[in-house]
């Protein structure tokens, strides 16, 4: 049997750090990029790319997220409380410690900015622990990605010069 061809596959994305969805859906291409490696013979680049879910974003939370959900979907603060239940249980069916209800909404820009910094020094795993960490801040630690001091603590954590 002849040795298959090594396959290259590049896996260009669009997330913010503030979006549930984003976070989930990360998780899931990580698990079918494992299956994938386990059984084939593909080389996978991925590349994050910035969307805002909200540019105009304070550097402080405004409220909490329950409130602000039902505001900007125009639905009752019982349907967002159920809704954003719905959307932490999906987090943790993927192995994540996902606290929705309790994350601090913020600008991420800044975030953004320091994962760029990261992909900047053309070390995946670098730009991953980044993209791992701010993650992990907004949804477990619920921590404000506008923090500027936070942000330099993840990048350093990561491996960055402050």
């Amino acid at each position: 049997m002849a040795d298959r061809k090594k396959a290259d596959m590049k896996i260009t994305y669009w997330s913010d750090y503030a979006c549930p969805y984003c976070y989930i859906g990360e998780a899931r291409m990580k698990k079918a990029l494992e299956e994938i490696a386990e059984n084939e013979n593909v080389d996978v680049e991925i590349e994050m790319k910035a969307f805002q879910l909200d540019p105009s974003a304070g550097e402080h939370a405004a409220g909490d997220t329950q409130t602000r959900f039902a505001h900007k979907y125009g639905i009752s603060m019982q349907e967002a409380g159920e809704t954003i239940e719905h959307i932490s249980q999906m987090g943790i069916a993927e192995g994540l410690d996902f606290k929705y209800a309790t994350t601090l909404f913020t600008n991420t820009m800044d975030a953004h900015r320091l994962t760029k910094l990261a992909q900047s020094e053309n070390d995946p795993e670098l730009a991953e622990k980044i993209i791992e960490a701010l993650f992990k801040a907004y949804f477990t630690d619920n921590k404000e990605l506008a923090d500027k001091e936070l942000l330099q603590k993840i990048g350093e954590d990561a491996g960055l010069d402050a």
